[in-house]
């Protein structure tokens, strides 16, 4: 049996791509190869390891400082992890998306259907930070109605990014 990280409920954002738990023995594989790509974990607000192990993935999967957390998933090729979205106990957001399904209006979904989850819990204000060379990642942030604060490089990269806030009490 696969064992299945607590996500509140499956989310589905378009017909075949659901947010919803972790599984964890089904997704650390794919997770490791994710996050040794570097056109996917460039933009990531952290310093991510050289090399990703299996046991770098598996504390990951295991750690518990989100608020909400899901995996995007592609129900049309076997239900398989293409990304990751979550609130974390700070109230910061972030996600990641496989490079195959970049443009396609996925992440904007995504983005959508966590509001949704996180109005519905109670948290109040999200925040965001997106690297000034990740355009389309603004982008989602605008559609989906954050706030932007200007820009700024205190972050663990000294990048310049663009923050962002959303207020989720004017949320409809």
């Amino acid at each position: 049996m696969t064992a299945l990280l607590p996500a509140k409920r499956v989310i589905q954002i378009r017909p075949n791509i659901v947010l919803g738990p972790y599984q964890i023995d089904k997704d650390t594989t794919r997770l490791v190869s994710y996050l040794n790509d570097r056109t996917v974990t460039g933009n990531f607000g952290v310093i991510m390891p050289d090399v990703y192990t299996t046991d770098d993935a598996l504390q990951f999967l295991k750690r518990n400082n989100y608020k909400l957390h899901y995996s995007i998933r592609n129900l049309e090729q076997d239900d398989d992890l293409i990304g990751d979205i979550a609130i974390y106990s700070d109230g910061r957001f972030g996600y990641w998306l496989s490079p195959e399904y970049w443009n396609k209006g996925i992440m904007t979904h995504a983005v959508d259907g966590l509001i949704r989850e996180a109005k519905l819990i109670g948290i109040d204000k999200i925040t965001a930070e997106v690297y000034t060379s990740n355009p389309a990642s603004r982008l989602v942030l605008i559609r989906n109605g954050f706030d932007s604060l200007g820009e700024g490089q205190d972050n663990p990269k000294g990048l310049l990014a663009w923050k962002f806030e959303l207020d989720l009490s004017r949320v409809s």
